[in-house]
């Protein structure tokens, strides 16, 4: 069979990757009809196996770690990308599982986490995390680029409201619906609900940071959590590389997907590294993972992307989770940045011989309160940026694609 399908594989933070269910849309559905504005049905696909009354309406194909929801039955739920086969030679039988309709070139999927009650942090793990950040914040900015953080951090929060575009759709950055409150550990305290029911708008900017919260406690301090969500990610992401009909593949991440994305991409095999071509990132906190956390620079099988290839990272400055991922592993948040020639990358690969080789980075700088909707904490939603991000985002597919 000639390759000739390219995956769009859209992977969110855990806390916010929900699962279309009755009137609630999954957390791709407005990122994939807005896509559709830009490619056509020539390129982009709906969900073959999902009813609609207009084009782009079906929405991505949502992939479960495990089906349904609350069980443990992770084959079924991977099974919608196709089945391992049974031979010498590892492939994938993708003979049940149509990723496009007719002649379409594009698939696009969306990765959701289903089980929800073990992502919430046990008790102490955000106050671990917030010491660990602690301890290390002179790696990542200086005391004027704190209070400059913090400062554009408040004003962020205080105007997530105001921005120039008008809200007529459901905003793509909402908490989960199916997110068990019992998770909140820290928040609670620190930003204290007056009303019991604030907890039941997903959108609100109170559900977002304590989603962000959870995000994050969870996936540094957890090392059972982190391990299952990267093997779902990985399996899918493989399961897509070995099929004979796949030709290659985009990683479209948002916010903490950003992490596990890159840490699933370190992780593929020599074969499916070849076939991921571009690394899309949008609000990523990796930066602050380098430096807070130890994540380390080396980025393994990212390095062995096929061409074309790119990493293209969209950012806002007044987002608190988002940093520039050019500048070199020394420059600290808060100084001025590094005019180009000078960004030599945050990441590295060291080659067989050890050679080590900077990781070139597009960095991207948006300005989301001005072009996005409101939804929780604005600065943050980049899905919802028409121009300034999912123009960029449909060309990169399209180039893939073409390529």
């Amino acid at each position: 069979m000639e390759p000739r399908i390219t995956c769009l594989v859209t992977i969110h933070g855990i806390g916010f990757q929900q699962r279309p269910v009755g009137d609630i849309p999954g957390y791709a559905d407005t990122l994939h009809e807005r896509l559709s504005r830009y490619l056509d049905a020539s390129i982009l696909s709906d969900d073959p196996n999902r009813s609609r009354t207009r084009r782009g309406e079906a929405g991505p194909i949502y992939v479960q770690s495990s089906w349904p929801p609350d069980s443990l039955d992770t084959e079924a739920g991977l099974r919608r990308l196709g089945t391992w086969a049974q031979s010498l030679t590892r492939a994938v039988d993708g003979s049940g599982a149509p990723l496009v309709q007719g002649d379409a070139r594009v698939a696009h999927i969306a990765l959701v986490y289903s089980h929800l009650q073990d992502q919430g942090p046990r008790p102490g793990s955000s106050i671990e995390t917030a010491t660990r950040a602690a301890l290390s914040l002179g790696h990542y900015t200086t005391v004027v680029g704190l209070i400059s953080t913090v400062f554009s951090d408040i004003q962020a929060i205080r105007g997530h409201s105001g921005g120039a575009v008008a809200r007529a759709e459901s905003p793509s950055l909402r908490a989960r619906s199916d997110n068990p409150a019992a998770t909140r550990r820290l928040l609670p305290h620190v930003f204290p609900s007056r009303s019991q029911n604030a907890a039941a708008a997903p959108t609100g900017l109170l559900p977002t940071l304590r989603t962000l919260e959870d995000d994050v406690a969870a996936y540094v301090c957890r090392n059972d959590l982190r391990e299952r969500v990267r093997t779902f990610a990985r399996d899918a992401i493989h399961r897509l590389c070995y099929r004979d009909d796949v030709a290659s593949v985009v990683v479209n991440a948002h916010s903490n997907g950003t992490v596990i994305g890159f840490d699933v991409m370190r992780q593929l095999t020599p074969i499916a590294a070849a076939k991921v071509r571009w690394l899309v990132t949008a609000g990523s906190p990796l930066r602050k993972y380098t430096d807070l956390f130890y994540w380390g620079t080396e980025v393994g099988s990212i390095g062995d992307m096929g061409d074309p290839k790119g990493w293209t990272n969209f950012w806002d400055e007044r987002d608190p989770v988002a940093d520039p991922l050019a500048p070199p592993v020394e420059w600290l948040r808060g100084t001025p940045l590094p005019p180009p020639a000078e960004q030599s990358g945050l990441y590295e690969q060291v080659g067989d011989t050890g050679v080590v080789s900077p990781v070139r980075v597009e960095d991207r700088l948006v300005d989301n309160l001005r072009h996005s909707t409101g939804g929780g904490l604005q600065a943050h939603n980049y899905w919802d940026n028409d121009e300034e991000v999912v123009q960029p985002l449909a060309e990169i597919v399209r180039t893939v694609a073409e390529g």
